[in-house]
């Protein structure tokens, strides 16, 4: 799949998650500019440049897809870190029950966190067993 494809692909379910509304222009890299009125929401909730998801999850992808994991699932785990408040209610407003908040989140960051390079705490305290 294209890449500016795949990325407007993202960027269109990164939005829809945050309840705000993206509409794709035709420009080459206009999805992944910040300055975007519309994009602001975007950097509230996870806190990096559309392309650098794109990027993590090209890199944990068909390890995500074997555990079940999805593209909404690595979105959930950056807004946790980015807005970091208690489990009911970011399972509230991502619209999941906390048990597959917490198991969906968990399995990503544990992804992300054995590639080489990338820095995710595993600390229990994030999620006690």
């Amino acid at each position: 799949m294209n890449n500016q494809l795949r990325l407007n692909e993202l960027v269109t379910l990164g939005m829809a998650l945050v309840n705000a509304t993206y509409r794709p222009q035709n420009l080459p890299d206009a999805v992944d500019t910040l300055n975007c009125h519309a994009l602001r929401k975007w950097k509230a909730a996870y806190g990096h440049r559309p392309r650098v998801l794109l990027d993590a999850w090209c890199l944990i992808e068909n390890r995500a897809r074997h555990q079940k994991l999805k593209m909404k699932h690595m979105f959930w785990a950056l807004y946790f870190l980015k807005n970091y408040t208690s489990e009911d209610s970011l399972a509230g407003t991502l619209k999941t029950t906390p048990k597959t908040f917490r198991e969906k989140t968990r399995g990503i960051l544990q992804l992300l966190a054995k590639q080489h390079g990338v820095k995710v705490s595993e600390k229990s305290i994030l999620f006690p067993k």
